[in-house]
């Protein structure tokens, strides 16, 4: 029917559909991504939850969403920095665009189902939808309407999302098809399943997309950088390697400040004075850059693929790499979340942590977006003869106490018939001096297990509590003796809660067959864990009603075998009590290397150090290493401590009464 200035347009419900017929017909205007994120996007946590997502907040993020949209890119590879929406744009978005605004299928892959997808399920992409309008488009039946997790979800819209995970056998991957593929946590499939004898888990996903015309197919990669030899690491580099410039406002050349270029924290003394002085400065001039500066040069920034060039007027030259694949990549620098004292406070840490490796590969990966590359591991077995020989100074014999002792710690290890147990004193300069060995005799024989335990432990506190000598005749008690409570903690953590603040039941973690578990390090302070060392932390037990210490045990004796490997005398070194005996410390050092360290490399982890018994007479290893940890926690550092830090230094066998430091204060900041 033609339409002019006579036509009686339809009333009611008839005008209704007309009005619905026009539309309809109408045909739909495709949104940029970058455009549908602005209209519909909602942030569902952090510090701007439920507002509407804006790029400037992170202005990187826009470069991304236009360098996304371009057809050149089939394959788009992304790696950043944690907290800084990485996910959000590399998997949420594209998701939800090609979902809901191109009605597309969509195979959302991952790692596992469980742990993984459906965690990016509840926690990423339905409180995503659930802010948006298209909320209206999920399911009215099957278990994803009730609120549930289901491998494929319809929407009412007609479009599917499909989970697929690099476990399970081919079956799995070869039964669904979709011409959109978006991967999270691409390091961690990087290697085919047990099950699987096809290609790795990546390339049976893209496959999932072969039947569809090559310039058709889509396939979203995304992940946190993990080593070189990474998929998205190696995605990134071989596809367009693309990097954010922004320009100077003194020498106006686009630049791309790295980790180099934080400077003002390096002469700090503590990590808040690193945070006051931190800035960052072009790597052009030299020229410092001001907190306003670094936000305006951000949002003035321009995605520079490898093989172009940039003059100061902002004119791009030359080609990109000839690849279908964008490598998108950004550092510290462009997350506006994190303020420059904030990252400097973090590389401050990480020189005087006693794992400094763990320290260097979290600001590696999680900071600056680049691949962790760990330094020559040794793993060279130490020589228990030479070991032997390693004595102190005629003066200090067997239970003699240096003068200059600073810190004196015990360790013990509890076993069916001996306690064995080990008494360390530091010196300045983290000076390890091993005051006395030995074992106590637990007697099982005679009675209960556990009573004869018990009897052991009165034994080795009566020990402790009566001290050892210095050369002026003072006598000197441990700050810390950490017992050892994989073997009947039932026994062992009633008695330390007798004696808190000195007796501490110890737990070792770590990646070899004869630990119950592996450690996972506490990122904040909570009613369960009360305090975070290096590669250690004390937590309450409900159960016990006492404080015990989860020790990484690895990295700790990392720690023991480098101070017997530098060189006698020198900062950092250990030595044992000087004895006329030549062969006085065959049992410790036949102790000390009953376990040697072997490099070992996992996909998504790189090269990591696990543990190997040669012998199980290790006792005294794992009074050593634990010792070492009591005496960080008594302020022991290789690297030495500021001066104003020093004067909390507590004395040896002074103690406060509470749940305390080492040096008296409570556990938690806010109780100091």
């Amino acid at each position: 029917m033609l339409l002019n200035a006579t036509t009686i347009l339809p009333i009611g419900p008839a005008r209704d559909e007309w009005a619905w017929c026009c539309r309809s017909a109408r045909a739909p205007v495709i949104r940029t991504m970058r455009q549908f994120a602005l209209d519909e996007l909602r942030i569902t946590k952090g510090q701007y939850e439920g507002r509407r997502y804006r790029i400037y907040r992170q202005p990187s993020q826009g470069l991304l969403l236009d360098a996304m949209d371009d057809p050149r890119w089939r394959r788009r590879a992304v790696c950043e920095c944690v907290q800084k929406g990485k996910t959000l744009m590399g998997f949420v978005v594209p998701v939800l665009y090609h979902l809901f605004e191109l009605r597309d299928d969509v195979i959302a892959a991952g790692p596992t189902i469980h742990g993984v997808l459906d965690k990016k399920w509840y926690d990423e992409l339905l409180p995503a939808i659930e802010r948006t309008h298209y909320r209206h488009f999920l399911p009215i039946t099957g278990p994803a309407s009730r609120g549930g997790f289901s491998e494929e979800i319809h929407f009412t819209n007609g479009a599917r999302l499909i989970f697929l995970s690099s476990g399970g056998g081919d079956e799995t991957k070869s039964s669904v098809t979709a011409r959109i593929i978006a991967v999270t946590e691409v390091d961690k499939c990087d290697t085919a399943s047990d099950t699987s004898r096809e290609t790795d888990p990546i390339g049976q996903f893209e496959a999932r997309a072969s039947s569809y015309p090559k310039d058709r197919r889509i396939v979203y990669l995304e992940c946190t950088v993990s080593i070189p030899e990474g998929r998205i690491w190696q995605e990134v580099i071989k596809g367009t390697n693309s990097r954010i410039v922004c320009p100077c406002p003194h020498c106006r050349r686009y630049v791309a400040p790295g980790r180099d270029h934080l400077q003002g924290w390096h002469s700090a003394e503590t990590a808040r004075e690193a945070e006051r002085l931190a800035f960052f400065v072009c790597p052009q001039c030299g020229e410092a850059l001001s907190a306003d500066q670094r936000v305006a040069m951000n949002a003035a920034g321009v995605l520079l693929h490898e093989g172009q060039e940039i003059d100061p007027a902002g004119t791009i030259t030359g080609e990109p790499k000839d690849t279908d694949t964008l490598g998108f990549h950004s550092s510290a620098f462009h997350n506006l979340f994190w303020t420059p004292g904030e990252i400097a406070a973090k590389e401050w840490e990480k020189l005087r942590a006693v794992d400094e490796e763990s320290k260097e590969k979290e600001l590696a990966q999680f900071y600056w977006a680049t691949p962790y590359e760990p330094p020559d591991l040794d793993v060279r077995p130490l020589d228990a003869d030479q070991l032997r020989r390693r004595m102190a100074d005629r003066r200090w014999t067997k239970a003699v106490v240096p003068e200059d002792c600073e810190h004196l710690v015990a360790a013990a290890d509890v076993h069916k018939r001996l306690l064995w147990w080990l008494v360390m004193a530091w010196r300045p300069e983290a000076r390890a001096h091993v005051v006395d060995y030995g074992t106590l005799e637990v007697p099982s024989d005679d009675m209960t297990l556990e009573r004869a335990i018990r009897v052991g432990l009165d034994e080795l506190q009566e020990l402790m509590l009566t001290g050892f000598c210095a050369p002026d005749g003072t006598i000197v008690t441990p700050e810390q003796v950490w017992v050892d409570a994989g073997y009947h903690g039932d026994v062992v953590m009633p008695f330390c809660r007798v004696t808190e603040n000195r007796f501490r039941p110890a737990k070792g973690c770590g990646l070899g067959k004869h630990y119950a578990q592996g450690y996972t390090h506490p990122k904040a302070v909570s009613k369960t864990v009360r305090f975070i060392g290096d590669e250690y932390n004390i937590r309450w037990s409900n159960d016990q009603a006492v404080h015990y210490v989860l020790v990484n045990a690895d990295p700790w004796r990392s720690f023991l075998h480098e101070r017997c490997r530098t060189p006698q005398g020198e900062p950092g070194s250990l030595v044992a009590y000087h004895s006329s005996d030549p062969n006085e410390h065959i049992r410790l050092a036949k102790h000390f290397t009953a376990e040697h360290p072997v490099a070992e490399f996992i996909p998504g982890k790189g090269e990591i150090v696990r543990w190997e018994r040669k012998s199980r007479n290790n006792h005294l290893l794992d009074c050593g290493y634990n010792a070492c940890a009591a005496a960080h926690f008594c302020g022991v550092r290789v690297v030495s401590v500021p001066a104003r830090a020093a004067t909390r230094r507590p004395k040896p066998g002074v103690r406060a009464s509470g749940v305390t430091m080492p040096d008296g204060r409570p556990f938690l900041v806010t109780e100091r």
